[in-house]
């Protein structure tokens, strides 16, 4: 799209968040469990004035370091696209990346993490942390069309 676009920033608190960030696997000593934390977070939405049309959502989990998981972040790209002759505004490209600690923290508690239980760094940001990347390119949308017919009692039955 060419010209201006509103950008529209955003930030929602925890305590009014619904955003729940979900990460698997975390270790604690020898078990392996999902890391589940309701998160505040903020982003931005690009809109073009003219239309309406949303062309980009981005949004960024606010976590803190001493989580097993350190950031989770998504972004999607919305552009229009011709499916059966008609122009629809669809997903077109998507990136999600995640930072989290290579070797997971203890799980379920807001109080700091370390890789082991009864074990604490001198300092939990001098562990590695992995970088995972999700990019995802939208392509080949088919067009769905159905018909449908409603029969009441009075209806003869279809043949």
């Amino acid at each position: 799209m060419k010209g201006a676009v509103a950008v529209f920033r955003f930030t929602v608190p925890r305590s009014k968040s619904h955003y729940e960030v979900e990460y698997c696997c975390v270790t604690e000593g020898n078990k392996t469990g999902l890391f589940r934390q309701i998160s505040g977070y903020h982003g931005e939405i690009k809109v073009d004035p003219a239309s309406g049309t949303i062309l980009r959502i981005a949004i960024q989990a606010d976590l803190r370091d001493s989580f097993p998981i350190t950031a989770a972040d998504l972004s999607v790209e919305y552009g229009q696209v011709e499916i059966g002759g008609k122009n629809y505004i669809c997903p077109l490209h998507s990136v999600a990346i995640v930072k989290a600690y290579t070797r997971a923290p203890d799980m379920g508690s807001e109080e700091p993490l370390y890789p082991c239980k009864g074990t604490r760094p001198d300092n939990i940001r001098d562990m590695p942390i992995q970088t995972m990347i999700n990019d995802i390119a939208f392509r080949q949308y088919h067009l769905f069309r159905s018909e449908s017919r409603i029969l009441t009692t009075s209806d003869p039955a279809p043949q």
